[in-house]
């Protein structure tokens, strides 16, 4: 603890220095047929993912380029993506001027990072040798949630000052749409486009919020980002829980599991960056659909009443299908279980109970689809043919590598002993979750370029497993190594490569039909890691032969 402290002093030290000196810039040259000025804020900062203020004027300019896009002769602009601001000049006499500033971030240094998370292992090792984990309060429910809830807050608002923002300036995406229904609705707007405006459930809550407080759009669009991160990571903890049996394990294996959804890339990371993303509010209802269908299997197989959670799966459905198509998977899964009943008791009533849910999912993505007017679509099955999508098998390929690497968590801790227990301890979900996967790699079949975004809706089916599968682990160091390898494939701490497009698109790792040298260095990290996993599980389980050996008898 004492050296944890010290870290804290030292990194403390460092970031007062950089406060204190920010290091702006103020630039003024003068050319034969015109002058620059710019002024930068400051070069030097804590995170690279602060934001800079810049600022400019130009005359006798044909075109002026400010971080790399297109601006006015004069102006100002927040520059937020963690790269280096730059200000290019072309004048119309053909003259060029052009500079790139350095941009220091203190949290970008290794000796800083070193002393951060040295600090937080240092606490953690503190704790561990005084028994933290073994006290009593954390046999209580509420104390559980209370410290799940708090590091879900302290985790995000973290990893948000660690994210860099989408240079919205520079590059026009998905993101247009999203802020246009912020800002002019969904009714009388020309501007709408499929399937971006039949997701109008977040832009229309952005707008809100935005309204609301007083503050910008989006403004609106990072709070419902925050709250669907920590929604998320509160909710994924609750799914383990439900998985593992152990005692001993439940609380501190579904704390490992709720980290392992919190250092995702594609479930909290990216939606910090790209706030814009209906996503962050479908995660969290996936996840409360199947902890409901979880359970009603339960429930019926004990004869308990399942009408609370089926109306909460089916609530969660009709909600998401107005802000992303996967969030409405569980509710079609519960079509699914009820007809199976109904078939398994020979029984009317469940059969019933399937069509209702079933009309009442029909209207809520149909209406929308037909109440809602669009200018054009941009849905991938409406601008590329079926055999065009057959066909392409390096996009199909992606598809594969996306899921195994999806599924990373868990291979490290998947043995064929596990495998047994996973069979036997998801009886009556089988079939549920073989779906539930299928229709993922239908929806990311259908859906478009970004294969990684949609393979993290996995994330229930990763949550479920590893539950199982750490109640079944002999050694905690399993479960260590696995949540410390997802969070270093992941790279959560660092910021998303803006500096070209080219880099944007390798952190994808699998995106569209695109294989790089990158993506195979990263499919070779993953199985890496594999490998690292059966060796410390080689490793525990000799020790734990020695330990047996050396026991006395008596």
């Amino acid at each position: 603890m004492v050296a944890a402290l010290a870290c804290g002093l030292i990194l403390g030290a460092l970031a007062l220095d950089t406060l204190s000196n920010p290091l702006p810039v103020s630039l003024n040259q003068q050319q034969p047929n015109g002058s620059i000025r710019f002024t930068i804020d400051r070069t030097r900062s804590l995170f690279a993912a602060d934001c800079l203020h810049l600022a400019w004027s130009v005359n006798g300019a044909s075109e002026v380029l400010i971080a790399e896009a297109p601006a006015a002769h004069s102006g100002e602009r927040p520059h937020c993506d963690g790269t280096a601001p730059s200000i290019r000049v072309t004048f119309e006499d053909g003259q060029y001027f052009g500079q790139v500033y350095y941009h220091w971030a203190l949290f970008d240094q290794i000796a800083a990072r070193g002393l951060l998370f040295g600090a937080g292992l240092f606490a953690a090792a503190g704790l561990w040798l005084i028994g933290a984990g073994a006290w009593r309060i954390w046999k209580a429910t509420l104390a559980q949630y209370g410290f799940i809830i708090l590091f879900a807050v302290i985790f995000t608002v973290t990893l948000d000052l660690f994210t860099n923002s989408l240079n919205t300036y520079r590059f026009t995406w998905d993101w247009v749409h999203y802020l246009d229904m912020a800002e002019h609705g969904i009714t009388g707007n020309t501007g709408l486009v499929s399937p971006y405006a039949y997701r109008p459930l977040p832009p229309l809550l952005a707008g809100m919020i935005g309204d609301f407080s007083g503050r910008s759009h989006v403004a609106g669009f990072r709070t419902l980002a925050y709250a669907g991160a920590i929604g998320q990571i509160v909710l994924a903890f609750t799914l383990a829980r439900l998985f593992i049996t152990r005692r001993s394990r439940q609380f501190w294996g579904a704390f490992a599991l709720a980290i392992i959804a919190a250092v995702s890339t594609f479930s909290v990371k990216f939606y910090l960056f790209d706030t814009f993303r209906t996503d962050p509010l479908a995660f969290p209802l996936v996840l409360l659909g199947m902890i409901g269908l979880t359970q009603h299997v339960r429930r019926a197989a004990n004869g308990q009443s399942t009408l609370g959670w089926d109306a909460a799966i089916l609530l969660s459905g009709v909600i998401g299908a107005l802000i992303r198509e996967f969030a409405a998977i569980p509710a079609g899964l519960l079509i699914v279980v009820f007809v199976q009943q109904a078939w398994r008791e020979r029984s009317v009533s469940p059969l019933i109970k399937a069509l209702i849910a079933s009309a009442i999912l029909a209207l809520a993505f149909l209406l929308p689809r037909l109440l809602i007017q669009v200018g054009r679509s941009d849905q991938l099955f409406d601008v590329i043919t079926m055999p065009e999508l057959v066909t392409m098998w390096r996009r199909n390929l992606n598809l594969a590598l996306g899921l195994l690497i999806a599924l990373l968590p868990v291979w490290m801790l998947l043995t064929p002993r596990r495998l047994k227990a996973i069979w036997r301890q998801l009886t009556g979900l089988r079939l549920s979750l073989f779906l539930y996967i299928m229709a993922i790699l239908t929806l990311s079949f259908l859906g478009g370029t970004d294969i990684s975004r949609f393979m993290a809706f996995l994330m229930p089916v990763v949550i479920i497993l590893c539950a199982i599968l750490v109640n079944e682990a002999r050694s905690a160091w399993e479960i260590v190594y696995a949540v410390l390898a997802w969070a270093i494939y992941n790279r959560p701490f660092s910021p998303v490569p803006m500096s070209n497009l080219d880099a944007y698109l390798d952190f994808y790792v699998v995106y569209w039909n695109r294989q790089t040298d990158a993506t195979w260095l990263r499919v070779g990290e993953a199985a890496g890691w594999v490998m690292g996993a059966i060796l410390v599980r080689a490793l525990c389980l000799r020790k734990r032969h020695e330990y047996i050996e050396a026991k006395p008898d008596n």
